[in-house]
């Protein structure tokens, strides 16, 4: 019989007698190359200073211990021997732990440690608890302790056993942000990942109760769940997974007929924390919000928009918002959030916020260093509710919370927010004829400024007159500089990569000989982008030509 099937055998007893003292007796090794399983040197001169240097762990088991001996340093049979002999004794030797201290508690919730070592074979029990800012307690088994944080500070309890005293230092914290476990949503269609995230976000934000100089960030998951993680200051941290149920609504989706933009510069550069503009919002149109605001003043700024309720009753609106960045790459930016939006427009998806009375509703916040930008598209709709505002700002990033908070007296200046006059974005369905295999089709979508937003739709209407299978093309591209583009067709989203003049975006359509087909294409131009964009519909070969 092998040394190794030995060894197994002879610790298979002792492993089964002291399963609660093996888990608290780990495997190290420090940078002088010194084995310990838990305090006992199994190879190497040990010390009785503690370690200073760098040390790692190898395993918490006797198995681990010696295998460790066995393939990392080689060790001989005499060595193993000896190896498994202070296991043994250390195994048996009565002792009585808790790891790691100090016991960090959470403020007003109450928490169990585990109470190791072979010393409470038959229960332990509290000796003295200072101060008293907490409750203590063995559990019903006498294994771990039931402790609640009552008080903020730090105490010690000390636990008896067999003899042995063992002094358990503890420290009692407030949470970093309250916890929670589930939310509602009330949603139209189909919303994306990122867009549920946000409205989930913004709801749960005031639920969590956070202390001042806590932070917060919010990961999507799948399905239907939000990783929401706290921290900072003296805080304990908080680590949930917040499930959201949606709750679908009926509503009728109007096509959008005013313009809200970022209301910065007209460079979208932003130099200091500050409102940076306001419009007012009335429940008979359906408003376009599209921005794209850079951190041009040199220190981290939040970058926020928000729905401001001034008025005595809730304010309830539906939004199909699409948030992107803090990044410095405006054209990728602008990508994501057009087709984020498409995405929401194909599902007919939006989520329900209601603004209470006298407050304002954060919808999107997101801190950007100094050169970096954050954006937004989508579109919004008063349902209810009067003397609403959508506010742009630039904050300290400390200051930026999502979802309802009291209306700041900043909010409301003396003189009445302006009414959007701005240009209507939905331009109407445009109708492209190609039905010649000699000729290309071209038109363009925008102007160079002021039209980022603005939704395109065209019906093409392709026709093959010649005798034999002849693939169509639709080729996008900028008319200067570089774009990158969301477009539908159809019902399917289709992304472009980075385009340029001379490298357009290709969309092939085969149509066989005779054949007459209507094509329904509608693009959202992007911030970011260079503008504007060019289309070319016709046969493949003339548009692929130089």
């Amino acid at each position: 019989m092998n040394l190794r099937r030995v060894v197994a055998l002879v610790l298979c007893g002792l492993v089964a007698q002291a399963s609660r003292a093996v888990s608290t007796n780990r495997v190290t090794v420090d940078s002088r190359g010194t084995v310990r399983f838990g305090a006992c040197v199994l190879l190497g001169k040990g010390s009785t200073e503690p370690i200073k240097d760098s040390w790692m762990v190898v395993g918490d088991t006797p198995e681990a211990a010696l295998a460790y001996l066995r393939a990392e340093r080689h060790a001989s049979r005499a060595a193993l021997a000896r190896a498994e002999k202070l296991i043994r004794a250390e195994l048996t030797r009565p002792y009585i732990a808790v790891e790691p201290t100090p016991v960090a508690v959470p403020l007003d919730e109450l928490i169990e440690v585990p109470v190791l070592g072979t010393a409470i074979a038959r229960g332990f029990r509290i000796a003295r608890v200072e101060p008293p800012i907490v409750d203590a307690a063995p559990t019903e088994d006498q294994a771990a302790l039931r402790i609640t944080g009552r008080l903020p500070g730090r105490a010690m309890i000390t636990i008896t056993r067999d003899g042995l005293s063992l002094d358990v230092p503890l420290v009692v914290v407030p949470r970093a942000a309250r916890r929670l476990s589930e939310i509602s949503l009330q949603v139209t269609g189909e919303p994306t990942a990122d867009q549920l995230a946000q409205a989930a976000a913004a709801i749960a934000e005031p639920l969590l109760e956070r202390p001042p100089g806590t932070r917060l960030t919010v990961t999507p998951t799948e399905p239907s769940a939000l990783r929401l993680r706290a921290s900072g200051g003296d805080a304990a941290p908080t680590d949930d997974l917040v499930v959201y149920r949606t709750e679908r609504v009926s509503f009728e989706h109007n096509a959008a007929s005013r313009v809200l933009p970022g209301c910065g510069s007209a460079s979208g550069s932003v130099v200091a924390p500050g409102l940076l503009g306001r419009m007012a919002v009335v429940t008979e149109a359906t408003y376009r919000a599209v921005s794209w605001q850079v951190n041009s003043s040199g220190e981290p700024l939040a970058i926020q928009a928000r729905l401001a309720n001034a008025g005595g009753e809730p304010a309830r609106v539906w939004m199909n918002l699409a948030a992107t960045g803090p990044t410095d790459n405006a054209i990728w930016a602008g990508h994501k959030a057009s087709r984020e939006y498409l995405r929401a427009k194909l599902a007919e998806a939006g989520v329900f916020v209601t603004v209470p009375p006298r407050s304002v509703w954060v919808v999107c916040s997101r801190e950007a260093k100094s050169g970096q930008g954050v954006g937004w598209l989508g579109d919004l709709r008063l349902v209810s509710g009067a003397d609403v505002e959508w506010q742009v700002l630039a904050l300290p990033p400390d200051s930026a919370r999502l979802g309802p908070q009291p209306l700041p007296p900043d909010s409301q200046p003396r003189e009445p927010a302006p009414l959007v006059q701005a240009a209507f974005p939905e331009r109407l369905t445009e109708v492209i004829t190609s039905d010649d295999a000699t000729r290309v089709v071209e038109t363009t979508c925008g102007e160079a400024e002021g039209t980022a937003g603005v939704r395109y739709r065209f019906t093409l209407l392709l026709t093959n007159p010649s005798g034999v299978a002849t693939p169509w093309g639709v080729a996008i591209s900028p008319v200067a500089g570089q774009a990158q583009v969301a477009f539908e067709v159809d019902g399917k989203l289709v992304e472009t990569p980075l385009l340029t003049p001379d490298g357009p975006f290709v969309w092939i359509q085969p149509l066989e000989p005779g054949e007459q087909r209507a094509v329904h294409l509608s693009l959202v131009l992007p911030t970011g982008s260079s503008l504007p964009l060019r289309l070319r519909v016709g046969p493949f070969a003339l548009i692929a030509a130089p």
